[in-house]
């Protein structure tokens, strides 16, 4: 997300699974990382435990991060589904959600993380029943309402 010519550390989370891991970038390239095992939340042990399916991480920078001699820092701690649904409580249509976004690949996945950065930015969050949200969710994205119509249809993609 930041890039330039200093390096740049801090905190990155995956989209899809909610894992996260300490980094050190220079232009955007891994220079070090380790993962966070101890560092899981309620929707990346749900996804560890209820969902797990082969995905491609979609990092994205969370918290504050270094860069040269500035801090950079964003409200975000954790995955932006985990704003709209509640993993302690799931419903089937977070599942649905966190499907499509792990089914989805390279551009799909980038459009569909930047539609729900962007959701969860403008206000869409819920309490203990993610249905609503995500049916927002699909009305606001074109590529969200295609993803889970995929996942809905049963569609190995």
């Amino acid at each position: 997300m930041w890039k330039g010519g200093a390096a740049t550390s801090g905190t990155w989370n995956c989209e899809v699974c909610g894992v996260s891991e300490e980094r050190t970038e220079l232009v955007g390239l891994p220079l070090s990382r380790e993962r966070n095992a101890a560092a899981l939340g309620s929707y990346a042990s749900w996804w560890a435990n209820e969902v797990h399916v082969e995905h491609e991480h979609a990092w994205t920078p969370i918290g504050c991060h270094r860069s040269g001699g500035a801090m950079l820092c964003t409200r975000r701690t954790g995955p932006a589904l985990e704003w709209i649904g509640d993993a302690a409580a799931p419903t089937p249509e977070l599942r649905v959600a966190a499907l499509a976004l792990a089914r989805a690949d390279g551009a799909e996945q980038s459009e569909l993380v930047r539609a729900l950065l962007d959701a969860a930015n403008r206000g869409l969050r819920t309490g203990s029943d993610d249905g609503p949200a995500i049916a927002l969710l699909r009305a606001r994205s074109p590529a969200w309402d295609r993803a889970i119509a995929a996942v809905e249809a049963g569609s190995p993609r």
